[in-house]
């Protein structure tokens, strides 16, 4: 094969060219620090960039989430150690002024009630913290958790005789149901309905509709020593009377078993074949179900989800002579929802909780020059009135309001509704707080995974007590009711405060505790997205970036190398131009 000098010029042109292109990728590669300048340099390569370039994407923005969330952490866990300190205050205050201890003057006990208001305020600003203009202990809202502008009452607490401890009010109309109950045999579907009427035609006693069927007889209530009397409704049913029934009054409740209970319904099967029809919560089964003989015992309906039916007896009921039999499978518990009352022939019930003997309410929009009010009312037995006393002031006493159930207007849109009877002595109290106005979930952090841990917990649960560990305490109302005591100086009621006082600096002390728990779980997190943060871009950087020293050792061999071809390519064009003078 013949060489020219023409080829060997232009193979050294082509040798020159593809040196400048490594010359200029080493070049660009020193400069950018990025061994990947374009996808077909390595397009394998750029799949794992891309692939790790997302990864740290996610991680990083979990990682900003859990950093937030540990700084939200860490400030709720010091703001509940400020509450925690003023329920401290506030217990050391009413062990200051409690019956029995110096310095019980009337006048004292008053001028103390701004300390407690201070305390009061205190919690309701640690209540409200925000943090980036979130509230710390919101939920997931984000409008401001307690207000004046949305009221509640607190729990009623009574005193009998004006002697002892604070308690809850006796129950008023409840219904229970115990493990005896068995479904009414021509019962459609789970639920057995009750309705309680006083007599037509006896009195004193009531009226009893099941499932829309007037019982035979009425019943007479069952006299309890020290306890409200009761009417055994029968089949395990009964209900305490800590209320009563007026001419007209209607008290509707319901007995269910659990949300996922199957009902059964078993009957001789149309046809006469001898099988029988299944129907499972009002749903027929499929085709019929034939006895199934056993040696020497009763045959068997195989029922299905492991259950049988024994065609001598089941659950005291016999299938046998065309008979239907209803039932729901052994161990099923029962309850009984709350009663409503409807009132003299009402369309509608009450939206009193009658199985509450004694309750209070604020209407909405109320508006008070006072607040926290702590309200005290004196039952009077020789006229029937209370004595109100608001925060210390003496208001003239009120009358009962007729109605079912009956109330007490207390003015300004507070009501005390009187389901039960109230007894010789008793004191009752309760108080006007804001209520929560926040969600309910504990703003849950997405971490990884698609898994969730809890941020702080709620006002719900820190001030009313609510959730797993709170312990129903309204921190609030037990600093309004400390207030309240010390205002109408009495160190009695003082020194009823204290174990209501201690049980909400307990719970203000979990709540502590549990937040404290969650910022070190938080923590824990942050430091394991970051050490997968500091991998991720080590692997990402190891795909994509250069070696410099490699790229400074290529660019060097790569102009050395452009010298030689220079040079050789300048002797070819030597050469060639001395053959062409020839």
């Amino acid at each position: 094969m013949r060489v020219t000098n023409n080829m060997m010029f232009a193979a050294g042109v082509t040798a020159l060219q593809a040196q400048q292109q490594e010359i200029m990728q080493a070049q660009a590669q020193s400069v950018s620090g990025m061994r990947i300048q374009k996808p077909s340099d390595d397009p394998s390569g750029i799949f794992r960039h891309l692939l790790f370039s997302s990864d740290l994407s996610g991680v990083q923005s979990l990682k900003r989430n859990t950093d937030i969330a540990a700084q939200r952490l860490v400030t709720g866990d010091t703001s509940l150690g400020t509450a925690h300190n003023s329920m401290m205050r506030a217990y050391e205050l009413a062990m200051n002024f409690a019956h029995g201890t110096a310095g019980n003057d009337p006048e004292i006990l008053k001028g103390s009630a701004t300390e407690a208001l201070a305390l009061y305020q205190n919690i309701l600003t640690v209540a409200n913290m925000e943090m980036d203009g979130v509230p710390l202990f919101g939920g997931g809202r984000t409008n401001t958790p307690f207000d004046d502008t949305h009221l509640q009452t607190t729990e009623v607490l009574v005193q009998s005789n004006g002697v002892g401890s604070h308690r809850p009010v006796p129950a008023g109309l409840v219904a229970g149901v115990d493990a005896t109950f068995v479904v009414p045999d021509e019962q459609v579907g789970l639920k057995t309905s009750y309705v309680i009427t006083p007599s037509t035609t006896e009195a004193g006693a009531y009226d009893v509709d099941i499932n829309g069927v007037r019982q035979d007889l009425p019943i007479f209530p069952t006299e309890r020593i020290g306890m409200d009397p009761y009417l055994d409704l029968g089949n395990g049913v009964t209900i305490n009377m800590g209320g009563s029934l007026g001419e007209g009054d209607r008290l509707f409740f319901d007995v269910l078993p659990p949300a996922n209970a199957r009902f059964y319904k078993v009957s001789p099967a149309a046809d006469g074949g001898g099988g029988y029809d299944v129907d499972v919560n009002g749903v027929r089964q499929g085709t019929s179900v034939f006895p199934k003989e056993r040696t020497d015992q009763n045959s068997v309906l195989d029922l299905g989800n492991g259950l049988t039916l024994d065609m001598g007896s089941e659950l005291g009921m016999r299938v046998e002579g065309g008979e239907t039999v209803s039932f729901v499978p052994p161990g099923t518990l029962f309850t009984t929802t709350t009663p409503k009352l409807f009132p003299n022939e009402a369309d509608a019930p009450t939206d009193v909780n009658v199985s509450v003997g004694f309750s209070a309410k604020v209407a909405p929009g109320a508006t008070f020059d006072d607040l926290p009010l702590s309200i005290k009312l004196s039952y009077q037995a020789s006229t029937g009135k209370y004595a109100v006393n608001i925060n210390g002031v003496e208001r003239a006493p009120v009358e009962v309001r007729p109605g079912r159930p009956p109330l007490l207007d207390l003015g300004n849109g507070v009501t005390f509704n009187l389901v039960g009877q109230p007894k010789v002595g008793d004191i009752f109290f309760f108080e006007v707080v804001p209520s929560y106005q926040g969600g309910e979930a504990d703003r849950p952090i997405l971490v990884s995974g698609g898994k969730t841990l809890p941020g702080n917990v709620t006002g719900g649960e820190f001030v009313e007590g609510g959730g797993s560990i709170g312990k129903g305490i309204n921190i609030l109302g037990a600093l309004a009711s400390l207030r309240g005591a010390l205002l109408r100086g009495d160190s009695a009621e003082v020194a009823v405060q204290l174990d209501r006082l201690q049980a909400g600096r307990a719970q203000t002390s979990d709540m502590q505790s549990l937040t404290g728990v969650r910022s070190t779980q938080m923590d824990m997190t942050a430091s394991i997205l970051a050490s997968d943060e500091g991998t991720l871009q080590s692997l990402k950087a190891d795909n994509s970036e250069a070696d410099l020293f490699a790229v400074m050792s290529r660019l060097q061999q790569a102009s050395q190398s452009m010298q030689m071809l220079t040079t050789t390519e300048r002797e070819v064009l030597n050469i060639s131009l001395l053959d062409f003078i020839r």
